[in-house]
């Protein structure tokens, strides 16, 4: 009996033990079963996000911090836009700031080519695009400048520019000034650099075939205070128009020296004229001043217009400017082309050419092989601190 007893307890004890080595495995089995459902799908959508890296090279402090701002702030939006649009793709933007430096933009492309190596960066300035063009066809990274000297995509094939072009904005105010208004004397004063050198060949040539007699040309430095000699030169010229080329606070001191000075000729002048750095010198001065722009429709946008207007507003404490959207416009064309090129820089930039155009919150945008972005220009004059349409 006691062999039997000691048999039978160890066949007891043999069932309970492979009663818990069941009942543990059963355990495991549904501690990994829980573990798969939790974790497997957020492993499976992040292996399924796919990455594009952007950047972008602006001058956010300095003499043009404002441009720099304005760009920054539309870059963003539309990065928000894409991540909602596209839930699949992971945009990592970064920025860098050239303190209105080209030395400073050079050095913010090597920083990001060997950290980043993004395929699309966005580039503030003729100055720092005309630099840079080259190396971005070297990596085949895509350029989105925003400058206005044609030869920022002549002389670099990756290179979208979306802005108009220095030729396009002389003829359309030329065309006003000496047909609309019988202007026959003009004279144009631009700011010393690859922007303003971007307008005097093309000013120049449109002025001839227009019929006008260029009666005056001088150039000027950024740093400038004092206009007061080179308007005299102006107003002995007896120039009937002038067509001021440049930007920030010296424009904006040149046109109110104008004014002191009594000139009493036509003052014409480029897109820029219409940003705070300019209207905060003398806004008073500015009254009067006759500029290209394009048509874009601020305040009675609908949609798309609408929704970027709002979210600029709410970012910035104020109204987007033409460049801020003109810089939203041109993120989403670029972007969404690499997204449907799985992020291709080369294939994205094919593709565009072959496209032909895009349409964004400022209506139809042209994209011919020259890649210099079209937009439609219209001409404007300040009235009450605003650009109001006058043909």
């Amino acid at each position: 009996m006691k062999q039997k007893d000691v048999l039978e307890k160890h066949n007891n004890k043999r069932r309970i033990t492979m009663k818990k080595t069941k009942l543990f495995s059963i355990l495991m089995l549904v501690v990994f079963v829980f573990i798969t459902i939790l974790f497997i799908p957020g492993c499976k959508n992040e292996a399924e996000q796919k990455v594009i890296k952007i950047g972008a090279i602006l001058p956010l402090t300095g003499w043009s911090a404002e441009f720099g701002q304005h760009e920054r702030a539309a870059t963003e939006i539309a990065v928000k836009k894409l991540h909602e649009s596209y839930p699949n793709w992971q945009i990592q933007l970064s920025v860098e700031d050239t303190e209105s430096d080209v030395k400073n933009a050079i050095n913010a492309f090597q920083k990001m080519l060997s950290t980043q190596k993004p395929g699309f960066i966005l580039v503030e300035s003729s100055s720092a695009s005309l630099a840079l063009g080259k190396l971005f066809d070297e990596n085949k990274i895509i350029m989105l400048s925003i400058s206005a000297n044609p030869e920022v995509t002549q002389k670099a094939q990756f290179v979208f520019r979306n802005f108009p072009t220095a030729e396009e904005e002389t003829e359309k105010v030329l065309e006003y000034a000496l047909k609309k208004l019988n202007i026959k004397r003009i004279g144009l004063l631009y700011i010393n650099n690859d922007y303003g050198l971007g307008y005097k060949n093309p000013f120049e040539k449109y002025a001839k075939e227009l019929n006008g007699e260029l009666v005056f040309t001088d150039s000027y430095s950024s740093e400038t205070k004092d206009f007061k000699p080179v308007i005299q030169k102006l107003i002995n010229s007896k120039a009937e128009a002038v067509y001021i080329v440049g930007y920030g606070s010296a424009m904006g001191l040149i046109i109110k020296q104008l004014r002191e000075m009594n000139y009493t000729g036509t003052v014409l002048a480029c897109s820029s004229v219409i940003y705070d750095d300019v209207l905060s010198i003398s806004p008073g001065s500015v009254e009067g001043v006759i500029f290209t722009d394009i048509p874009y429709d601020v305040e009675n946008g609908t949609g798309e217009t609408k929704e970027f207007v709002q979210e600029y507003s709410k970012k910035m404490g104020k109204l987007p400017s033409p460049l801020a959207a003109m810089t939203y416009d041109g993120i989403m064309m670029i972007i969404k082309q690499l997204v449907a090129e799985n992020g291709d820089p080369a294939k994205a930039r094919e593709s565009l050419l072959k496209k032909g155009e895009y349409e964004g919150i400022n209506g139809k945008i042209g994209i011919p092989f020259s890649r210099d972005l079209k937009y439609q220009l219209i001409v404007k004059e300040v009235k009450g601190g605003k650009g109001i349409i006058i043909e």
